[in-house]
């Protein structure tokens, strides 16, 4: 896997995990 992907991939799941957390924020 190129570096740019891995570092893509890793932004996207940190991403991911904050908008969950505002979401459980919200409810």
């Amino acid at each position: 896997m190129s570096m740019r992907k891995y570092v893509l991939v890793k932004a996207a799941q940190k991403h991911r995990g904050i908008f969950r957390k505002t979401l459980e924020g919200i409810h």
